[in-house]
Order: C-alpha cells, then sequence, then structure tokens
C-alpha cells in the first residue's frame, strides 16, 4: 500500500478503477482537528421507501437497520449513492460509519469497480492563493468590549487628518512575521488616490522604477485605486456599503471623519504580507481585512485576548501583498472585491445588526462576491473562486459545509463553502439571494435559510437546503449549479453574472495522461476521475462535524421490482445517512 498526498492530507490508501475512472478507498486519514468521544447505538428498525423520480432521496437514521426499495424497477439504469452526513458538531470517527452488508448487494452493475491494487499519486492542485483569517476572534463587538470593560474610560481625541496628496507619509502597524501573529509600525507613502480609497504602499516594498518581485510601483498603485473605485458602486449595490463608525472599547460608536486620521476613506495597504516573499514564491496569503482597525483605543494599552487591539490603524483598512500584486495582478484584482465584502459584513452584520457571522459563511459571501464580480474585472477562471472546484471535487470529505478548519486545511473549508454558495446562487437568485441575505439581520444558516425562502417563495430548512446539495453533486439537473444565475439585480447596466458550472468539466477533474514510473512501480496511471470523488461502498475516512459528507457509489440499478438494503447494525448515534437514485 502506498503513501501519497491529497491538497495536504496525509492518506493511507488503495485507488481502483476501470478504464478512465476510480473509486478512492479510505483507509485512514491523517485529521486535523479537535477528536472527542462519539457515542455509538444499535439500529433495529425496518423503513421503506416508495422510489419516484420526485422522491429520489431518502434519510436514514442512526435507527434505521435496513431499508427496502419499493418501485426499484423505475431506478433501472440509474446510480444508486449512499451519503454518509454529519449535523452534529463532534466529528464522527471511521470505525463509526456504517456500511451496507455484503449479502444485500444492490445492484448488477457496480459504479467504477475494479481491482484494488493500484496506487496513484495525485498531483498538487494549481490554486495556490489563500485569504488571510486573522486568528484572534475579535468579531464580536460584544464579546471584545464587554472584555475590555475593565479599562478606565476611553478619552476621546479628534483626530488630525492626513493629507490625501499624494507623497504623504504615515505610520501604519502590519503584521511582521510568517506566523502573521505579531505587528509593528511601518512607514508608509501615499501613492495613489480614488474617490473611495487611498493606495498606500510600505516604504520598504516599493520602487520608482518598474514593479518587481515583492516592489510595488506607483502605477501599480493606480491600477488599484483606478479598479477598486469602478467596483465599489457596483459591490455597495449588493452588499450594502461599509460602516463609517468605529467602535470604543467601552461599546459605544463614534464617528470615523472626526476620530480617524483617514477619515472615511478605505485604505489600500501594499506591502510583503507574511514577510514570506521569495523569487519562486508559489503560494501565501493575497490579502486580508481585520475587524481590529475598526476599534478605537484612545492610546490606552490592551492585554491578553485583547492585547491585538495595541495595533489597531483606526480606520478603513484592508491588506494586499505586494509581491503577489505584481506577479498576480489578475487574482489580486479579485481579493480587492473579497477583501472589500468582508469589510462591508462587519458593518452590516456586526455593526449594524450586532450579530457575530461564523467564518465559513463570511468566507462563503466573499468569493460569491468575487463570483458575482468576475466579469466586471474580466477574470479568468482560474483566478476566481472557481478555481476551488477541483479542491472540493477531490477533498470535500475534508471540511464539513458550516466548518471551518485552521492553518493549511483553511484551503478544504474554502473550496466547500465556495461550491455550495456557488450552487446556492445558481440555483435561487443569484445577486439578488446574496442582497437578501446581507440585508436581513441574522447570520450563518439562518440567514441564508430566510433569504431563500424570501426570494423565492419557499418554506424550505436547513436540512432540505442540505440535502438538495446533495441532490446537486450526485448529478442532479432540478438542482444544479449548472446553469447561469438568474440576473434580476442591476447597476448601471451590469447584471452580476454567475456563470454555469459543470462540477464533471475535466477543468475541476483529477486528470493525468502519462505514466511516470519509479522503479517498477506506477507512479501517474492515465486516470480521468470527473465530479465529486465516490468513495466505494465500504470505504470511510473520518467524518467531518458541521455537515460533513462523504458520498459512496453503490451501483447502477437493475429492473427487480423490490431490493433491500441491509447496514451494520452499530454505529454513531449522531450519523445521518441517505440513499440517492439518479
Amino acid at each position: 500500500m502506498k503513501k501519497f498526498l491529497i491538497a495536504g492530507l496525509a492518506l493511507s490508501a488503495a485507488l481502483s478503477f476501470t478504464g478512465c475512472d476510480l473509486i478512492i478507498d479510505i483507509l485512514e486519514t491523517a485529521a486535523n482537528g479537535t477528536s472527542s468521544q462519539d457515542i455509538t447505538q444499535t439500529a433495529t428498525e425496518s423503513k421503506t421507501w416508495v422510489y419516484s423520480s420526485d422522491n429520489n432521496i431518502f434519510e436514514i437514521g442512526p435507527e434505521v437497520a435496513s431499508v427496502t426499495i419499493k418501485n426499484y424497477s423505475a431506478a433501472k439504469d440509474k446510480t444508486i449513492y449512499l451519503v454518509h452526513a454529519n449535523k452534529s458538531n463532534t466529528e464522527i470517527p471511521a470505525e463509526n460509519l456504517r456500511t451496507v452488508q455484503a449479502t444485500s448487494s444492490v445492484a448488477a452493475t457496480p459504479v467504477r469497480a475494479a481491482a484494488a491494487d493500484d496506487a496513484l499519486e495525485i498531483p498538487e492542485f494549481e490554486y495556490k492563493y489563500r485569504h488571510f483569517v486573522p486568528p484572534v476572534d475579535i468579531s464580536s463587538i460584544e464579546k471584545v468590549t464587554g472584555a475590555a470593560r475593565a479599562a478606565s474610560g476611553t478619552t476621546l481625541t479628534a483626530a488630525t487628518p492626513v493629507s490625501r496628496t499624494v507623497g504623504t507619509t504615515k505610520k501604519i502597524y502590519v503584521d511582521s512575521n510568517s506566523d502573521m501573529d505579531k505587528y509593528t509600525s511601518k512607514a508608509a507613502t501615499l501613492r495613489a488616490v480614488g474617490t473611495h480609497c487611498n493606495v498606500w504602499i510600505v516604504d520598504q516594498y516599493y520602487t520608482s522604477g518598474d514593479a518587481d518581485e515583492n516592489k510595488a510601483s506607483t502605477a501599480i498603485a493606480q491600477k488599484f485605486a483606478t479598479k477598486f473605485d469602478e467596483i465599489y458602486p457596483y459591490i455597495t449595490n449588493v452588499f450594502g456599503s461599509e460602516s463609517d463608525q468605529l467602535v470604543t472599547t467601552s461599546g459605544s460608536l463614534i464617528k470615523m471623519e472626526t476620530y480617524s486620521d483617514t477619515g472615511n476613506i478605505i485604505n489600500i495597504v501594499l506591502y510583503d504580507i507574511g514577510v514570506d516573499y521569495t523569487k519562486n514564491q508559489n503560494g501565501g496569503v493575497l490579502g486580508y481585512f481585520y475587524a481590529k482597525d475598526y476599534y478605537y483605543t484612545g492610546g490606552q494599552t490592551y492585554s491578553g485576548s485583547n492585547a491585538i487591539l495595541n495595533y489597531t490603524n483606526q480606520g478603513k483598512y484592508f491588506y494586499v501583498d505586494s509581491g503577489f500584486a505584481v506577479s498576480a495582478f489578475d487574482t489580486v484584482l479579485s481579493t480587492l472585491a473579497h477583501e472589500f465584502q468582508h469589510m462591508v459584513n462587519f458593518g452590516q452584520k456586526n455593526i449594524e445588526h450586532k450579530t457575530a457571522p461564523d467564518t465559513w459563511y463570511n468566507e462563503m459571501l466573499s468569493m460569491l462576491c468575487e463570483d458575482m464580480m468576475q466579469e466586471k474585472l474580466e477574470i479568468k477562471d482560474k483566478d476566481s473562486p472557481k478555481a476551488r472546484l477541483q479542491q472540493f471535487n477531490a477533498n470535500y470529505y475534508a471540511s464539513g459545509i458550516n466548518e471551518w478548519r485552521d492553518g493549511d486545511y483553511s484551503v478544504l473549508s474554502y473550496s466547500v463553502a465556495y461550491a455550495f454558495g456557488g450552487w446556492l446562487c445558481r440555483q435561487y437568485g443569484g445577486a439578488a439571494l446574496v442582497k437578501a441575505i446581507m440585508d436581513n439581520d441574522s447570520v450563518n444558516d439562518e440567514s441564508i435559510v430566510a433569504a431563500v425562502n424570501a426570494i423565492n417563495g419557499t418554506s424550505y430548512d436547513w436540512d432540505d437546503l442540505f440535502e438538495q446539495f446533495l441532490l446537486c453533486i450526485t448529478g442532479s439537473s432540478t438542482y444544479t449549479m449548472n446553469q447561469d444565475a438568474a440576473q434580476t439585480l442591476t447597476w448601471s447596466g451590469y447584471t452580476y453574472p454567475m456563470t454555469a458550472i459543470d462540477l464533471w468539466d475535466s477543468a475541476w477533474g483529477l486528470t493525468s495522461l502519462e505514466n511516470e514510473y519509479k522503479g517498477s512501480d506506477v507512479i501517474y496511471k492515465n486516470y480521468n476521475f470527473l465530479g465529486p470523488i465516490l468513495l466505494s461502498s465500504g470505504a470511510g475516512t473520518t467524518l467531518r462535524p458541521a455537515y460533513g459528507f462523504l458520498l459512496h457509489g453503490l451501483g447502477v440499478a437493475t429492473s427487480a421490482l423490490t431490493k433491500t438494503i441491509t447496514f451494520n447494525d452499530t454505529g454513531s448515534q449522531n450519523l445521518t445517512m441517505y440513499l440517492i437514485i439518479q
């Protein structure tokens, strides 16, 4: 059995394929996350499912030992899928998953079944950039100000405005180490001015000549100012405006126009994020917004969990990597939209509605902002969130929909959040749906459900949407992202197109056409797996919490009138299974 690496997850696996298709039979996964005891229970009940094309998904609780499918003949030649799902906040170990008993073979024709002695090493994915999720949670105003109330009263002092003349200099706090958990004050110079923004370049990352390596030029700064001014009204039309108020550590709101030295203007700061630039750099952080800058401290010093407030820039700031600004400008343009959404989201959800969005929800919205602005920014798919779909297809099981994983594992959560949000928009209203999500006074799944129902006149709950998404990624033509999103919202003639996505397109597949030999071992074989990876019926790995799931291909239905599927009778009490036929 050979070891291979799939996008940061070390796996030990046997792989099988027939012709050009493969199933990954995962035996164990090196998981990142908090493990906790998972309680098992014994299943004793039998259920009956009357299958039809309109009733093609069936939920199986932990108490169900077998399912008899009636009207099975109507499923002839359709594929049968088993889904393991975990709606709890506790991960489920692989040994607590329930599998189909060998005695209840569901079909004469297997799905992509083949020999189990072939091994494959999957190449690295092209998508190499990431956005930084600040490690200290100050997103909740109530939480932060509550912890800070023990400090003496904040003294309010009006700021001395800095000039908006190109060439003006000031000190700006920026991160100063590769872990991005230390900050220092750096001299920066204003290199371009727009209607809505200032573009600063930290002096040590500026060049008066042509932009090169991690040194940005005035021309680069001006391109950012021009593009940001261009997209500003289009984004605010959907998401709303960023807040013009600072938050004091006593919990009050004060006018940024008076108490920030840059007033209500948005500041875009270019420098080497994470101080990690190398000449052949092939990955890293593109940019970030950090809500610390929306806090006004009045010169007081903080310690412990609130120490980050000592490095607030007290204004509207987001940060862009100077090296990527030079080498991958189009990708960083998409980052402008992404990070601006975070700033707007903080104003709309945290400040206006005093809610605290989960990271998966906030990041999903930022990627949807990039998605709907892609045509306006003239960004190619490879520089857009769509590039994350290959990661989703390969590793969807490594993050729950409502989960956010830390560090290098965050790329997995990004891919799942985008796939789910991208489907929602193409299914239920495009930019108008996103506007409804932003306009309501809730967050997370509650916000999404409320918006879907408000826009579409439906009465779905979160589980309904989850099941529809499972149907989407197993090939439904009813619940699909392979259609353009509705374009009912416009700004200055732009209709926020979110084009159809075919998850089974080769652009998002795992493909190789070459054999590579190391000794007598074939490391790469000719293979072509399109769409979300299917596990064999008995395979398993740790089932992630917060609506994590695993897809299994059971077979292609034959013409039998009824079919009973029996599962092993002991498994996690948190395990939900689904049978899908389509």
